[in-house]
Formats: structure tokens, sequence, C-alpha cells
């Protein structure tokens, strides 16, 4: 008997260590914008690729907030999102500490 490929919903996250790691920023941090979540270690250039995956997988909501002159792009968990963050954030207690040489 031939196996049939299985598809998994997490593989929509298959090469994508951003998401992953807005999410637990987001967990930790509850509410960020663009430039914090760069500060904070996401990559400029793989950033909106990210939300666009979370907000199609309905783990993340944003939106657009006039601060003065400047406009900013909120982002912040719903509670899907939450529940997926905190598997994630148990996941990450899991694995061990990278030894250093």
């Amino acid at each position: 008997m031939r196996l049939q490929p299985i598809r998994f919903k997490i593989e929509e996250l298959d090469n994508q260590n951003e998401a992953l790691k807005i999410l637990l920023l987001l967990r930790q941090h509850q509410e960020l914008y663009n430039n914090q979540l760069i500060d904070l270690g996401v990559n400029d250039g793989t950033l909106k690729k990210a939300r666009i995956k979370l907000l199609n997988l309905k783990l993340i909501k944003m939106e657009e907030r006039k601060e003065g002159r400047v406009e900013r792009i909120y982002c912040w968990l719903t509670e899907l999102g939450k529940e997926v963050a905190d598997h994630i954030n148990s996941i990450e207690q899991l694995l061990p500490e990278e030894e250093e040489e």
C-alpha cells in the first residue's frame, strides 16, 4: 500500500523563523509596532511576509495608527495566537541552551 503525503497546517510556517519570533515577542510584549519588532531582532526584510502569514492564520491582528506625523503598524496576538505562542514558548523552554565553544 502506497502512503499519501500528509499536509499539516503548521507547514504554513515552514521557513518562517521570523513568524515564530514575532509570536514569542508579542507574547512577551503584548503589542509592538514594526520598528520595535526590528529592534528586538526581527529581520526587516522578512517582517512583512511573516506578518501576512500570521494574519492569514488568524494568529495576529494589525492596526495602523497615526502618532503625530508618524504612522505605525501595530501588531498583537489574537486569542488563537496567544494559545499558539504559549505552545511555541513551551517548546522553546524544552530546548537546551546553546553551549559556548
